[in-house]
């Protein structure tokens, strides 16, 4: 998990030396049904702003089924992400965002959402998403930030 991680984070170092476009790390929460998330991202951002990535994310507290329960409870998160703006008009979008990955290293799950994003500064980017993990919501908050000096949007 750890190794597929650091191997995107090597590639997206050598893609953006050999092609000049944006890496991007992204810190967030996420309030889900069953718990709080915290988690982190890195991210390659092709021009027009579409990015893909890999992240991690696990709970905070190690949440527990209950006795006599088989409910699997969400504790690790990581895979990879897509977005994909449809609405953007300067420093505001709305995009569509799709998280797949592996849950406690068990369970394979593909989360969909919408985010919306506002970058007050140049290389900075404060979002919030609103998606569905199995048919039930969830939130997103954090701050996306381009690494590089240059910025590849047309």
């Amino acid at each position: 998990m750890k190794n597929a991680i650091l191997t995107i984070a090597i590639l997206t170092l050598i893609l953006t030396t050999a092609t000049a476009q944006g890496v991007t790390v992204t810190n967030y929460i996420e309030r889900t049904t069953v718990n709080t998330k915290i988690g982190t991202a890195i991210g390659y951002a092709f021009s027009p702003n579409v990015e893909i990535g890999g992240f991690y994310q696990r709970s905070p507290v190690v949440a527990l089924a209950e006795e006599g329960t088989t409910a699997d409870v969400e504790n690790q998160f990581f895979g990879a992400y897509m977005t994909y703006p449809f609405i953007a008009s300067g420093s505001a979008a709305v995009s569509l965002k799709v998280r797949t990955g592996v849950i406690n290293n068990q369970h394979f799950m593909i989360t969909p959402s919408v985010q919306g994003s506002f970058e007050p500064i140049q290389h900075v980017k404060v979002f919030g998403d609103v998606g569905v993990r199995a048919f039930r919501p969830t939130f997103m908050a954090g701050i996306n930030i381009r690494i590089n000096s240059w910025n590849p949007r047309n």
